[in-house]
């Protein structure tokens, strides 16, 4: 399997920030960045549709935790250079769980990824965690999984507005991170 390398520039501000994630196996390190850059970019996008009129309290929330969850995905980079990939796979469980629960309460409809969402550290952290930190992430796939559907159906009754673009414009924003 090859890795897919990203070009570098050794003066950009955010070689430096994730610098930290040079030390993972290429294979992790180029998850993370994908995440990391699928995750900003479906920020961005929702982050325009509201600047261009879609404002509804959903969004806001939707984008609070999309920033919360770009937060925690870099802070694992000083991380990794003393834990290694411990520290990246926590780092994206913290932030597919606050995506996922987030995301859930604030468009429920978006419940369907968020769902799969909640099992992809366990999906990624085989290859690099020992049996007892997948035994955690499998609890956590499961009760996060089981929660994070149990909360889409009790909020879609509550939350589902008329106002259909509002969802259509966050799940327009955030699947195709999610399907990266």
């Amino acid at each position: 399997m090859s890795a897919v390398a990203f070009p570098v520039d050794e003066h950009h501000p955010v070689r430096g920030i994730l610098a930290g994630w040079d030390s993972l196996d290429p294979a992790l390190r180029w998850l993370m960045r994908i995440n990391l850059v699928a995750l900003t970019t479906a920020t961005l996008l929702l982050a325009a549709a509201y600047v261009l009129g879609f404002r509804h309290t959903s969004v806001e929330i939707d984008l609070g935790v999309m920033a919360v969850s770009i937060v925690l995905m870099l802070v694992t980079p000083p991380l990794c250079r003393r834990f290694g990939a411990p520290a990246a796979i926590v780092g994206l469980t913290m932030s597919a769980l606050i995506f996922a629960v987030g995301g859930t309460w604030a468009t429920p409809n978006l419940s369907p990824l968020t769902v799969l969402l909640t099992m992809v550290p366990l999906l990624v952290g085989f290859a690099y965690l020992g049996r007892r930190w997948i035994q955690v992430l499998s609890v956590v796939a499961v009760a996060g999984s089981a929660g994070v559907a149990a909360l889409g159906e009790w909020r879609r009754a509550e939350a589902v507005n008329e106002e259909w673009w509002v969802n259509a414009i966050v799940i327009a924003a955030s699947l195709p991170a999610g399907v990266a």
